[in-house]
């Protein structure tokens, strides 16, 4: 579902045509769903973790990774699907380029670095200068 869809569903709740009670119920609602979100997300996370740790089971595959010179010990599912992004960045795949460039650290930053002040001194000296009233009157001495 489209985030604008989600945003568009909210109702707040309008003070006076919702009672305490109902907002706190619909509040823990949430909670429990978030709670019950992030379980999934983890167990999801949990079980890429187990299956990129077992052996390789294709033949092709392991074919490929020997003939890259992999050890058979590093030879897991994990070490597949990275030569699987690393032969389509060679193919010229510039997602696959991208994604090896962010997976070893070298993703550029998304965002740029200013640096201002955000305040200014002026200091105020007095010298007994006059202002000119036209340009005849101002010497200019860097000629």
């Amino acid at each position: 579902m489209k985030k604008e869809k989600r945003i568009e569903n909210l109702k707040p709740f309008e003070k006076g045509k919702v009672s305490r009670d109902q907002a706190v119920e619909a509040g823990r609602k949430g909670g429990l769903a978030s709670v019950e979100a992030k379980k999934k997300k983890k167990k999801l996370r949990e079980l890429c973790e187990i299956f990129g740790e077992l052996p390789i089971y294709s033949d092709k595959a392991k074919k490929l990774m020997e003939e890259m010179g992999i050890s058979p010990e590093d030879m897991t599912n994990k070490m597949a699907a990275v030569v699987g992004v690393f032969k389509k960045a060679a193919a010229g795949d510039v997602q696959a380029f991208n994604a090896i460039r962010d997976i070893i650290g070298e993703k550029p930053k998304d965002e740029v670095e200013s640096k201002v002040a955000t305040s200014v001194t002026v200091n105020y000296v007095k010298s007994g200068a006059k202002f000119a009233n036209s340009e005849d009157e101002v010497n200019d001495e860097r000629e």
